[in-house]
Parts: structure tokens; C-alpha cells; sequence
């Protein structure tokens, strides 16, 4: 069931938008919780009792960042593979994740050089928008295509 959030399968594999939807969802949600429980055990040193300042809180970064990397990279590795499988039931190559992602780059970029910039960098991230409603909510393609068959004559 949950082979599609961690394998690319070659160039094999697709994922239609409801399960696209879902394990995204679940990856983030599961992510959101192991977060908040790794922040929270940071801030209040593992039951030691003692008030939450900002103090507290930088000594606890270190930590925290060391715990929160690893699974930042993991959910990145899991939409990954959602993402590409997704491309494929629309009969595209993974490889067009490459172009939200690195225009999301160049807006990050953009907008920590200043406020002029920083309406550039909200104009490039409408395109993104777009790809990512495109990919919520286009239908796959009917029958088998070059990446497989259809997820939905699977069902």
C-alpha cells in the first residue's frame, strides 16, 4: 500500500490524484506530528520541568535541528517519489518537477534580496501554484501510457 511514498520504480509507476492527494497528505500530517513532538521534547529538556524562554529555547536548537533534518529529508524523498509518479499518470517525465523547483529557488532568492524583489519573487510563485493545482487536480491519462498502466483500471 505505501510502496508508492518510497520507491520511483525506474521509469515505471504511476499514482492517480486521490492517492497523490492522500499520501502527500499522510507524509505531511505524520511529519507535523513527529515535529511537534521532537520541538516540544527540545523546549521542556524531556520532562525536566523547567519554564520555556527564549534561552531554553536556542539551547534546544542544536538538538532539534539534528533530530528535524533527517525526517525534513525523508518527507522531501517521499514527495519526490509521489511527485514523479504522479508526472507519469500524466504521461510526463519525472524530470518536470526540476522546473517548479527550481523557479521556488530563484523566488527564495529573490525575495531575500528586498522589498522590490520580493514582488518578483510572489510573481514567480503563481506558476507554481498552478503546477501544483494542475497535479491536484488533472485527471490522469485514460488507459495504459509509456510509464505504465492505468492506476485506476488497477483498482
Amino acid at each position: 500500500m505505501f510502496k508508492d511514498m518510497f520507491t520511483i520504480s525506474g521509469r515505471w509507476g504511476r499514482l492517480n490524484r486521490q492517492r497523490y492527494f492522500g499520501y502527500g497528505f499522510l507524509a505531511g500530517f505524520v511529519w507535523f506530528l513527529l515535529a511537534m513532538g521532537v520541538l516540544l521534547f527540545s523546549l521542556f529538556g524531556g520532562g525536566s520541568g523547567e519554564s520555556i524562554s527564549a534561552m531554553s529555547f536556542a539551547g534546544a536548537m542544536p538538538s532539534l535541528m539534528l533530530l528535524l533534518i533527517p525526517m525534513y529529508v525523508a518527507l522531501i524523498w517521499i514527495q519526490i517519489c509521489l511527485t514523479v509518479k504522479r508526472l507519469h499518470d500524466l504521461n510526463h517525465s519525472g524530470w518536470w518537477m526540476l522546473l517548479p523547483a527550481g523557479m521556488g529557488f530563484v523566488a527564495g532568492f529573490l525575495a531575500e534580496m528586498g522589498d522590490a524583489m520580493a514582488t518578483v519573487a510572489m510573481l514567480i510563485n503563481i506558476p507554481i501554484i498552478i503546477y501544483a493545482i494542475y497535479l491536484l487536480f488533472w485527471s490522469g491519462t485514460k488507459g495504459d501510457n509509456r510509464f505504465g498502466p492505468d492506476p485506476l483500471d488497477q483498482a
